[in-house]
């Protein structure tokens, strides 16, 4: 054999060794979850849920009857604490109206129709005028997700895979075994906050991107149809009060309202929303507050927080105001300042 002939045996040799070495990794790990998950541990990092919870859904798609939509903070209510149907929650980080509205109708194009859609809807996109769209081609198109090959000798799974084994996680959270969302240790109580940016202060909230809601709930139409606003901690909402658009967020709330059969407020500042101990960044409330929502949802009996179909709206806005007020007085005004890192999680 030439010396040419021995280069090119040994290059294909290594890309031969490395590809398989980049499809075994990714069979263990799975980050884009085609086969159940990471074999190698219990955890499950966030690697393109946008992506990644098709695949998880595919093989069963069927087999559900409920679906949560929603962004990340929807992605900590565990579809197993959720008792009167089969859910499967396709919440993802980051989601935007007309992202959820596109995976409702990619549900419906391969013939899904749940008997119960929950959405947990994400205030901040209320107050601002545009909307990010991040949707995978093959969930645009309408198409199956593409076959588990793709993921296997992806390079950026590689990647991910070996920072999963070496225990990096972007976020705090994690998917476990059964892919409901747990907290990583590291992650403890939020630190009150001593100031809030002032990124978009005054910028009132409306319904100009409510249709999307509307169109969901078009896409599904004999099914139940239940929102609700996710917790956030009481010292970010003080800052409605502070930038004067709580008349604003409320009269927004109660359009949001309509659109649905029921739909709770679980952002009113509470006990929950006011114990630091509930969330790790005042974003994001740990499983067991998690776990009040999903009794609420069950029974609509609610466990903290506001039930907006068993209230008028006056009473609504007084219940919140009240709230609002009793929280406020407790703890003094928290600036909104140029210089403060720390964007308040209602904006």
């Amino acid at each position: 054999m030439g010396r040419a002939a021995t280069r090119i045996a040994v290059t294909l040799g290594t890309a031969a060794a490395l590809l398989a070495a980049t499809m075994a990794l990714n069979h263990a790990v799975d980050p884009l979850w085609y086969s159940g998950g990471n074999k190698l541990g219990g955890r499950n990092f966030v690697f393109n849920e946008r992506h990644s919870k098709i695949n998880l859904l595919w093989p069963e798609r069927h087999a559900y009857d409920c679906f949560i939509f929603g962004s990340s903070r929807a992605t900590l209510l565990h579809q197993s604490d959720l008792k009167r149907h089969r859910c499967f929650n396709l919440a993802f980080s980051a989601a935007t109206p007309p992202e959820v509205l596109a995976y409702g109708r990619y549900l419906v194009r391969h013939g899904i129709r749940p008997r119960r859609v929950i959405v947990a809807v994400d205030m901040r996109n209320f107050s601002r005028r545009r909307l990010a769209r991040e949707i995978p081609d093959f969930v645009a198109r309408g198409a199956p997700p593409p076959s588990a090959l793709s993921g296997l000798v992806s390079l950026d799974a590689a990647l991910f895979s070996i920072r999963t084994l070496l225990g990096h996680s972007p976020y705090a959270r994690y998917y476990d075994h059964r892919f409901d969302v747990q907290v990583l240790p590291r992650a403890r109580a939020m630190t009150i906050p001593a100031c809030f940016s002032d990124v978009d202060r005054g910028r009132p909230f409306t319904t100009a991107h409510l249709h999307y809601y509307a169109a969901l709930r078009a896409v599904f139409p004999g099914s139940e149809f239940v929102g609700y606003t996710a917790p956030i901690s009481a010292w970010d909402m003080t800052v409605l009060r502070a930038d004067g658009s709580l008349e604003s967020y409320l009269d927004t709330q109660v359009a949001v309202a309509r659109v649905f059969d029921r739909y709770y407020d679980f952002a009113v500042p509470s006990a929950i929303t006011a114990d630091p101990r509930n969330s790790y960044d005042g974003d994001h409330f740990m499983p067991r507050v998690n776990r009040l929502i999903a009794a609420t949802l069950d029974s609509d009996v609610p466990r903290f927080g506001l039930a907006l179909h068993h209230l008028s709206p006056g009473a609504y806005r007084r219940a919140f105001r009240r709230a609002l007020d009793a929280f406020s007085r407790r703890t003094g005004p928290i600036p909104l300042r140029r210089d403060c890192g720390r964007r308040p999680a209602v904006r």
